[in-house]
C-alpha cells in the first residue's frame, strides 16, 4: 500500500484503523494460544509430557517443498492458473526493474499487485519457513483463493490486451468468434477439472454414522464406548466413554482425578494395553469402533494384541471396524 499509494494515504485515521485491527488480531491470537492447559503429546504408553510446538525451522527442506507445491499448483487441473500466476508474476517484475515501481494507476494494476501481496509471502513463509512436520498442503489451500483471482485478473489482462490490439479486426469477424475465446477457456478449464472432480465425487471416507448406528441398535445398559472420533460418538450416541489415543497422539491431554483426559471434552484416554484391559474387566461389555486406516497403523502392537485376543468382530464394512469385549 505504501509503494502504491503513498505513506499519506497510509497514515489516513481510517487506514491506521485497519491497520490495527490487523496487527490486534495477531495479539488475540497469541493470547488465546496461551489460555488453557499445555499441549500435551504421548511419549510413551500411559505417559504424556508437555509438547513444545516448533512452527518455524531453520534450514530449507527441499522434499516437503516438493510436498506442498506439487497438489497445490502442479495438479493437471490447477496447472494453467499457475501458468498464469507465474507469467504476471514475471510481468510484474519485469516492470519493476525497468521502471523501478509496481502498477499504481488503474483498477486492474493495483488490484494484482494487492493479490500478490497476499499470496505470495504466505506462500514463501509455507514452502522455506515452516518447520518440515508442519509443511502440509493442507496449510496452503487458504492460498487458492488467491490464487485463482490472481489467474483471472492475468486472463482478463490478457484479453484486454487482445481487444485493443485488433479493433479493426473485431468488426470484420462473424458475431459467433466473439464466444470463442471465452468458450475455449471454460472448455479448458473442464477438461482439465474433470478428472479430479469426478475422483472427489467417487472418494470414499469411513462411515463413522453408519459404525454408530449399528452399534445403537445392540448396546445394552451399562456398556462401554471406545473411539478414536469422540465426537462422531457423541452426536450419534450421546455420549463417549472413551477415547482410544495413537501413538502418535498430540493434543490437549490433562490430568483429572489422577488419569489422563482428553482436553477437548474430558473423555478418559485409553492408548495402552493395560487401559484396555482394566476397562475390559471392569465394563460388562465394551464396544471399540475405529476406522481400518488408523486400527491398521497407528496403534501400538501390544495394544492391538489385546483386542484381537479379548475382543469379538462385529462387523467390518464401510472402512469401519466395529468390535466388542470382553470375549
Amino acid at each position: 500500500m505504501a509503494l502504491q499509494r503513498g505513506w499519506r494515504w497510509c497514515l489516513r485515521p481510517v487506514n491506521l484503523a485497519a491497520f490495527a485491527l490487523a496487527g490486534l488480531s495477531i495479539v488475540v491470537e497469541i493470547l488465546l494460544r496461551r489460555l488453557g492447559p499445555p499441549v500435551q503429546a504421548r511419549v510413551a504408553p500411559g505417559a504424556f509430557e508437555p509438547q513444545a510446538r516448533q512452527y518455524l525451522g531453520a534450514g530449507i527442506d527441499w522434499p516437503g517443498v516438493v510436498k506442498v507445491v506439487e497438489p497445490l499448483f502442479l495438479a493437471p487441473e490447477r496447472l494453467a492458473a499457475t501458468v498464469l500466476g507465474l507469467a504476471g508474476l514475471a510481468w510484474l517484475l519485469l516492470r519493476l526493474v525497468r521502471s523501478r515501481r509496481l502498477p499504481t494507476a488503474g483498477r486492474h494494476g493495483r488490484a494484482l499487485v494487492h493479490l500478490y501481496a497476499l499470496l505470495l509471502p504466505v506462500l514463501l513463509l509455507l514452502l522455506f519457513a515452516v518447520d518440515p512436520e508442519w509443511k502440509s498442503p493442507r496449510y496452503g489451500l487458504m492460498l487458492l483463493p488467491h490464487y485463482f483471482l490472481v489467474a483471472a485478473a492475468i486472463l482478463a489482462a490478457a484479453g484486454r490486451a487482445v481487444a485493443r490490439l485488433l479493433p479493426a479486426a473485431r468488426e470484420r469477424l462473424a458475431p459467433w468468434t466473439v464466444w470463442a475465446a471465452p468458450t475455449a477457456v471454460v472448455a479448458l478449464v473442464l477438461a482439465t477439472s474433470w478428472p479430479s472432480a469426478l475422483r472427489a465425487t467417487r472418494e470414499t471416507v469411513p462411515d463413522y454414522e453408519w459404525a454408530f448406528a449399528t452399534v445403537a441398535e445392540q448396546v445394552r445398559p451399562g456398556d462401554r464406548v471406545i473411539t478414536f472420533l469422540c465426537p462422531a460418538a457423541f452426536w450419534h450416541l450421546g455420549r463417549c466413554d472413551y477415547l482410544a489415543a495413537p501413538t502418535d497422539f498430540s493434543g490437549f491431554a490433562v490430568q483429572r482425578d489422577g488419569r489422563w483426559v482428553s482436553g477437548w471434552n474430558l473423555v478418559p484416554i485409553v492408548d495402552s494395553a493395560a487401559g484396555l484391559n482394566q476397562v475390559l474387566d471392569t465394563a460388562p461389555r465394551a464396544w471399540f469402533v475405529i476406522d481400518e486406516g488408523r486400527l491398521a497403523g497407528r496403534y501400538d502392537a501390544d495394544l492391538l494384541e489385546t483386542v484381537l485376543s479379548r475382543m469379538d468382530l462385529v462387523a467390518q464394512e464401510r472402512e469401519m471396524v466395529i468390535l466388542l469385549g470382553p470375549r
